[in-house]
């Protein structure tokens, strides 16, 4: 579906709290795009122009790269009120993808570059948008070296709940993405990720409805299964579990 413009709304609308999932609302009157997609439709390719900068509104969003050897990797997942990508290249190095059907604004990365050079609240809405960024990342570089596969499910389920959280009005919250596109993420197979979801609902620290409902009856207990360190993990990367580094007290 195309683009349509309104020229009567502020480019970002919410609060100017600061806070990076608060859009803010800026005090002048911005040309932005609207942008639907349907599910499995993409908002870009890997290798196009990177000539607009996106903000989810509603549904969810999949990036991923196309490796080398044919693969695809996914790389992260947007939400509503977050970018969907932080990119300087004038190519996109991934795609982006909806994986529910999904709403977002779009400004020009031009428009966006003269309204910052003026306004500091762009400017610190940017930098609450890398640091969000930025802590996800190094997040997954803890899953892929630190947890185990029990850890890494307990910890993608936490923080995705989180950001749907204030979005949903029920309990249950929606996963839409496929058990193997988690596995994918997280670096694990597409068997261990539905065994660990598995052994979560025996334990009754889920409750699964349908092929994407999904409500934390035991958060506490997921998160402290997020927080346990794997020592066989990290002993693949120091070559001994005895010089694991041990928290400070």
């Amino acid at each position: 579906m195309g683009a349509v413009f309104d020229k009567s709304t502020p480019a970002f609308a919410g609060s100017p709290s600061g806070a990076y999932t608060q859009p803010i609302e800026l005090d002048y009157m911005a040309a932005w795009m609207r942008r639907k997609l349907v599910s499995g439709q993409h908002l870009f390719h890997q290798g196009d122009d990177h000539t607009h900068i996106y903000v989810v509104k509603s549904g969810f969003i999949r990036l991923y790269s196309l490796l080398d050897n044919g693969r695809c990797q996914v790389i992260g997942y947007k939400s509503p009120n977050e970018i969907v990508a932080f990119e300087h290249t004038a190519k996109h190095r991934f795609s982006a993808q909806a994986v529910t059907a999904a709403e977002l604004r779009c400004l020009p990365t031009s428009t966006l570059y003269s309204v910052a050079s003026s306004e500091p609240q762009i400017l610190r809405w940017l930098y609450h948008a890398a640091c969000a960024e930025i802590s996800r990342a190094y997040a997954l570089v803890l899953t892929i070296a630190k947890r185990d596969a029990e850890s890494s499910v307990a910890a993608f389920i936490i923080e995705v709940d989180g950001r749907l959280a204030a979005n949903s009005g029920s309990d249950f919250s929606t996963l839409p993405m496929l058990r193997g596109d988690i596995a994918n993420y997280l670096g694990l197979t597409n068997e261990t990720v539905s065994r660990v979801f598995s052994a979560f609902k025996k334990r009754r620290m889920i409750e699964v409805r349908g092929r994407h409902g999904i409500r934390l009856i035991d958060r506490a207990g997921l998160r402290a299964i997020a927080e346990r360190v794997s020592n066989d993990r990290m002993a693949d990367l120091f070559g001994d579990a005895s010089v694991v580094p041990r928290r400070l007290p």
